[in-house]
């Protein structure tokens, strides 16, 4: 099975890299500023390192997540 076409990689890969963008965007821009052109070096940094976590954080956390979300809101 191609594993990019299976939502429950597809999704996490998504989210993570989504996530680790924004995220190591933000946090340095508060850590550092925005001081061209070290900005983009400390942020492909940053997200370099945030990726990978992210990806394992959302691919194993999220069908737990899911089921807890559903008894949350009583669904099913």
């Amino acid at each position: 099975m191609n594993l990019m076409k299976n939502p429950k990689v597809v999704f996490p890969f998504l989210m993570a890299l989504s996530m680790g963008t924004i995220m190591s965007g933000v946090m340095t821009f508060i850590n550092r500023g925005f001081v061209f052109p070290d900005f983009f070096f400390f942020w492909l940094r940053g997200f370099l390192t945030a990726f990978p976590t992210a990806f394992c954080v959302a691919f194993f956390l999220a069908p737990k997540v899911r089921l807890l979300t559903e008894k949350i809101c009583k669904i099913n």
